[in-house]
């Protein structure tokens, strides 16, 4: 279960807060469209999810987030990635910078956790299937279209298949196609272990949670 309890964040150098007194619980088996306009704080809500406030954006905290009943902060970082998939609106921010090639962005975090090689080389093969990438399989990363670097770090979070999913705006760089697909992906593996939180300002998108 997720749960957020009169959570308030003012970034540093801000004198309004962007999200102020926020209080919900959402449970595994939920899939859950979060929308409003640009600026509105959609981003800014999956971060504190995920972790990175106030350890990567720094900024006033108030409240808590809770994650199966701990406060979020004191989870060791593993334990987060093995909860916590975000896939971010800015796809060229999320790559690891350290990899050479597709192939080896979308299996570096299953390295990082110690799967079984048999077992990598398998769940990476079917990703970069799914997601129509296994063209591109050996090209440098950088080397790629934003809507391709939004497939690879769509492909490189799933492949981890966490429990609690955020993303943010997740087909901004996507054609119709990519989309659908993407839709119809995330939608299929949804189950009563996993959480899905999509950020929007598409309401098109909105309407299948």
């Amino acid at each position: 279960m997720l749960e957020l309890k009169d959570f308030s964040f003012t970034p540093k150098l801000n004198t309004k807060p962007i999200l102020e007194g926020i209080s919900f619980q959402a449970n595994y088996g939920e899939s859950i469209a979060l929308t409003g306009a640009s600026g509105s704080g959609k981003s800014t809500l999956l971060q504190a999810i995920a972790g990175f406030i106030p350890d990567l954006i720094k900024g006033e905290v108030k409240g808590e987030v809770y994650l199966d009943g701990h406060p979020l902060q004191k989870l060791e970082p593993e334990k987060r990635l093995h909860k916590l998939g975000y896939i971010s609106s800015q796809p060229h921010y999320q790559l690891s910078g350290i990899c050479s090639t597709v192939r080896e962005e979308v299996a570096w975090s299953l390295s990082n956790l110690g799967v079984n090689p048999d077992e990598m080389r398998i769940r990476t093969e079917h990703i970069l299937q799914t997601f129509n990438l296994q063209n591109v399989a050996e090209r440098h990363p950088q080397s790629l279209s934003s809507g391709q670097q939004q497939r690879l770090i769509i492909a490189s979070v799933l492949i981890l298949e966490p429990p609690i999913l955020l993303l943010d705006e997740p087909a901004a760089f996507l054609d119709n196609k990519a989309r659908h697909t993407l839709l119809d992906y995330i939608l299929k593996s949804a189950s009563s272990q996993r959480l899905i939180i999509w950020a929007s300002s598409n309401l098109e998108e909105a309407a299948y949670f």
